[in-house]
């Protein structure tokens, strides 16, 4: 993006969405595939699915389109690389955060239980 390089910029959110899926374990064939499964396995909401489709539509309008066309408008490349941001917020930000504060509360519970057994 901070070399107006907006169709690879694009192009990369497409496949950082793909390789988001495959990190997850997800193999099967197409990143239509791979989307929707990453929704049946609950490891997006619904929103987020259509959000993966449009950074998809995106990329496939990079990868598939004839560059002799208009460039990619700044706009539509930052609402894409937001995007894929959504997506990875949901899969792996989101997630973290709550095993942490999972993790904190439990180290209090244990503490505060050891405290109370040894007064």
């Amino acid at each position: 993006m901070s070399i107006q390089a907006y169709r690879g910029a694009v192009a990369l959110a497409r496949a950082v969405v793909e390789a988001t899926a495959k990190d997850q374990g997800i193999a099967v064939r197409g990143i239509v595939s791979k989307i929707d499964k990453m929704h049946e396995l609950g490891l997006i909401r619904e929103i987020t699915r259509e959000v993966a489709h449009e950074v998809r539509h995106g990329g496939n309008e990079v990868a598939h389109g004839d560059l002799a066309h208009e460039p990619m408008p700044l706009e539509d490349a930052e609402a894409i690389v937001e995007l894929m941001d959504e997506i990875l917020q949901e899969v792996y930000q989101g997630p973290a955060r709550m095993r942490a504060l999972r993790a904190s509360r439990l180290q209090r519970t244990q503490r505060n239980s050891t405290g109370a057994a040894e007064a």
